[in-house]
């Protein structure tokens, strides 16, 4: 190990000077020369800083590579989980980190076996102790990790500590330093902090806020995935996306009929297309007749002043025959353009016929 090479190494591919480093650490660039001499080396409290600087871990400034251990640590992790002890799993993860010290997903396993731990001691000092070793645990993993995952998940557990403990506005700045691309995780930490910490005005606010947002963005990725399978052919796989869409835009009609109407014609005009596709009148028929159904709310829908959907739907009938329809209100769209599109489809079906004359 040569810590004074690996410096000059990664400060050579940032393409910086000595005294640039300097700069950036507060020290003088003859300190960094000396650390790339190996004629001194650096102290301990600024390798979290130089790794952040350099933008890797610890391991890879002392020249270890995290790859070399990553089966090792897997390894620890599963005889954790089958061991079946709180106390043994805390013996194996203690001497995990002593023979891989830099290793954040150890760390916050840890954290969360002594959180186990304090929950079953009864001995007071021995749960003091447990909790205070947690939330170290997990401000180094959070410390000396550049992956952002790993950051995730030890300020998710420093979060469950700190609600475990009654910390509730620590808790929820511990959830707010969990990154965009666990967005999932936040909501749910923030949540948990909130309705533990018994601020049930803020949580509802919270979970009607983000109850909608996720509701949103799983009704929207359905939608995505069923125009990608449309349009590979994959017709089974793209009815099953849309009537999982379907089904969550109905989520929450009990007391709310009207609700997500716009996106419901969408979703039912969607199936439509693709039992045409699939030739099959029946499903065809049924996902018509659940158009219609909705199209028939769509002018008092349009007219509460509830509507929270879009009420100007551009090219909404863009795939029908008729393509004069470039944009309409949705109160003022004739769902009859639609059904026409589908009248050779049918051709003589009695029951396309009754539907047809029943409008």
């Amino acid at each position: 190990m040569d810590i004074g090479k690996n410096i000059f190494t990664l400060r050579r591919e940032k393409r910086w000077t000595q005294a640039e480093l300097a700069e950036k650490l507060g020290v003088s660039d003859q300190t960094v020369s000396k650390w790339e001499n190996g004629q001194t080396a650096p102290d301990v409290s600024q390798f979290p800083i130089l790794a952040r600087l350099f933008g890797v871990s610890i391991d890879r400034l002392f020249g270890y590579q995290s790859h070399s251990y990553d089966e090792e640590v897997k390894a620890i992790l599963k005889e954790v989980d089958s061991c079946g002890s709180t106390r043994r799993e805390i013996e194996l993860l203690t001497d995990g980190l002593a023979r891989y010290p830099n290793s954040a997903s150890l760390k916050t396993a840890l954290a969360f076996s002594l959180l186990m731990l304090y929950r079953i001691s009864e001995d007071g000092e021995e749960r003091t102790l447990a909790i205070d070793r947690a939330v170290s645990l997990c401000n180094e993993a959070a410390q000396t990790s550049v992956d952002p995952r790993e950051l995730d998940e030890a300020m998710h557990m420093l979060c469950r500590i700190r609600t475990e403990t009654g910390e509730y506005e620590r808790a929820k700045e511990a959830a707010e330093q969990i990154g965009p691309e666990r967005h999932l995780l936040r909501v749910l930490d923030l949540s948990n902090a909130l309705y533990a910490g018994g601020d049930r005005d803020a949580f509802a606010v919270f979970a009607a806020d983000n109850l909608y947002e996720s509701w949103y963005a799983a009704q929207f990725l359905l939608d995505e995935m069923t125009n990608d399978a449309f349009k590979a052919g994959e017709l089974d796989r793209a009815r099953a996306c849309g009537e999982a869409r379907m089904k969550l835009l109905s989520v929450f009609d009990t007391g709310c009929a009207d609700y997500a109407a716009t996106d419901k014609l969408f979703a039912a005009e969607r199936l439509a297309r693709i039992a045409k596709a699939a030739g099959d009148r029946a499903a065809c028929l049924d996902a018509l007749k659940r158009f219609d159904a909705v199209a028939r709310q769509i002018p008092a829908v349009a007219a509460s002043p509830d509507f929270h959907a879009a009420a100007r739907n551009p090219l909404f009938f863009g795939a029908a025959t008729d393509g004069g329809i470039a944009e309409e209100y949705m109160s003022e769209v004739d769902p009859e353009i639609l059904y026409r599109d589908f009248d050779a489809f049918f051709a003589d079906d009695p029951a396309w016929r009754a539907f047809r004359s029943s409008r």
